[in-house]
């Protein structure tokens, strides 16, 4: 983030910094949850997200974004929740939200719940297109020992982002089937 956007961004908080917490509605909690997540103060953004919550428990967006936080503060457990909730919430409400179960797999990777994350990598995967969603079940079926399912999800993740072909290259993930002679090709060729 370049210096004048960091600017914009703390003068935006320091107006709205004297308004009593109670004022704000829960969009302008989340406002500044993201201002300060922008920023990389995780400490505040929690305490605004955690505050549109009180206000309307039922907020999608604002459990989806304290579990973002909560993940980027190495909070894996506590996001589970937050993701999980979000994932209630929106079903409840008819909203699709695949990056919501993109990030509880993340978090749940980062617990080593290998099983539970690669269910709700599927589950991401039939909701939405985003290759980092194939990556990520590429990685999670490594780690798992289906080599065939791993290349199926890798060579689908570099067929849209070419970008995941250097990032196999060097992830440890994929340390089980490298002498595979079919990740060889994925990750040094030029067409997937």
């Amino acid at each position: 983030m370049n210096d004048t956007k960091r600017r914009q961004i703390r003068d935006y908080l320091d107006q709205s910094r004297g308004l009593s917490p109670a004022l704000l509605d829960p969009e302008g909690h989340v406002s500044r949850g993201n201002a300060y997540y922008a920023l990389g103060e995780y400490e505040p953004a929690i305490e605004e997200f955690t505050s549109a919550i009180t206000q309307r428990p039922t907020y999608v967006n604002a459990h989806f974004n304290l579990g973002i936080v909560l993940a980027a503060s190495n909070r894996y457990a506590e996001a589970e929740v937050a993701f999980r909730t979000a994932i209630g919430l929106a079903a409840a409400q008819d909203v699709l939200v695949p990056e919501a179960y993109y990030y509880l797999a993340v978090a749940l990777f980062e617990q080593k719940r290998y099983e539970d994350a690669l269910a709700a990598a599927k589950s991401a995967t039939e909701r939405g297109g985003d290759p980092a969603f194939s990556y990520l079940r590429a990685r999670l079926h490594s780690l798992m020992g289906d080599q065939e399912s791993a290349i199926e999800w890798l060579r689908k993740a570099i067929s849209v982002a070419p970008k995941y072909r250097d990032s196999a290259r060097r992830d440890a993930a994929f340390q089980a089937i490298r002498s595979d002679k079919r990740f060889e090709a994925l990750v040094t060729s030029d067409q997937a």
